[in-house]
Parts: C-alpha cells; structure tokens; sequence
C-alpha cells in the first residue's frame, strides 16, 4: 500500500485547459483578441478538449495508484456535478482512497469529509497539508518542517515563506499524475539541506 500526493486536477473544467495552457490545448480551440478575455473558438471545442483532459488524468492517477492506495488530494477535485460528472462519479473511476483537503472551488462537489487543512507525519517529517500556500511563518506550526499546497498551479514549484518551505502539488508542475508521498518527502529533504 502507497500513499500519494497531488493537488488541482480540476476534472472535468474545460477552461483550466485554456487557463493554465494544459497540454490538451491544441493550436486554433483558442481566440485571443488584445484587450478581450480568450474563449474557446467553439463549446464543441472545449467540450472536446475536456473529455481529453479527463480521459488522460484519469489514465496517469490509474496507471500510478492501485485500489488499494491512499491520495490526499490538496483541493480543487472536480468541476460540473450538472451534467452528471460530481465527485462521486469520478471518485468512482479513480484507484485508491481519496482523502480530500479542500479548495477554494470545492464548495457543492459532493465530496464527502473534506478537511480544511491536515498535519501529517511521515518518513521522519511533519507536513502541514492544505490548498493555499500560506502568506506567513505563523500560519505554520513550529513543529512542521514543510507545508505541501496547491492552488498555484504552474506558478512555480517550490517558495520559501519567511524561512517556511511551501511545496506546490499542482497537477502542472507534478506531470498531471499522483506524486508517490516518498518522492515528496525526499524533495522535501532536498530543499531543506540547500536552505
């Protein structure tokens, strides 16, 4: 049994695509005017390039966590419970336990025992789980060694925060696939040798 890592997979949200360049945007699904918002050339389009998207992450969390493995995902699980697609039917097509921090676009999902935030130890470190990066050393306790976050999708990988190290799990820095916990752990030990 593994434990794994990741944050932000936003399944099923056609516009993070476009947002965050994810690599299922293709050249011409996008119009961008100067001075005007890009959008999808058509919802044919985007419809499209959503079920790519959801197809691929859901092959690479499958192809790296089996049933019996357990996820901490840090927010932002899913998008459009009104064409069917809520949580619980992607939790269905998911391997593994998923136990859900959540994110600040996980209000009505129907995901069930979501946590704001979680302190965890694990290969001899405390990590303080949650979707935001924090803005402070005192939102941290003293006792943990790092916080793994999300949210900031492909913004950058790694900060430190008034001398707190801030690891981002997003989707788009994390190759779009559930992160075993032991790899974080040794980048996490990695980081805190070079400080």
């Amino acid at each position: 049994m593994k434990e794994f890592v990741i944050s932000d997979m936003h399944l099923n949200h056609g516009n993070i695509i476009m947002y965050c360049k994810r690599p299922w945007l293709q050249d011409g699904d996008v119009v961008d005017e100067p001075g005007k918002r890009p959008r999808w050339v058509s919802d044919e389009v985007k419809k499209a390039r959503t079920e790519d998207m959801n197809r691929a992450l859901v092959a690479s969390w499958n192809g790296v966590v089996r049933p019996e493995d357990t996820v901490r995902h840090l927010g932002d699980f899913c998008f459009g419970a009104g064409d069917g697609k809520d949580a619980v039917y992607w939790e269905s097509r998911l391997n593994g336990k998923i136990v859900h921090i959540k994110g600040n676009h996980d209000r009505s999902r129907q995901i069930k025992g979501m946590v704001m935030s979680a302190v965890m130890k694990a290969g001899g470190r405390e990590l303080m789980l949650q979707h935001r990066p924090v803005e402070r050393a005192v939102e941290v306790p003293d006792f943990c060694d790092a916080v793994l976050c999300g949210h900031v999708h492909d913004a950058w990988d790694h900060k430190w925060v008034d001398g707190v190290l801030c690891v981002n799990m997003s989707v788009e820095v994390r190759g779009y696939e559930p992160v075993p916990l032991d790899e974080v752990i040794g980048e996490v030990d990695r980081l805190l040798r070079m400080k």
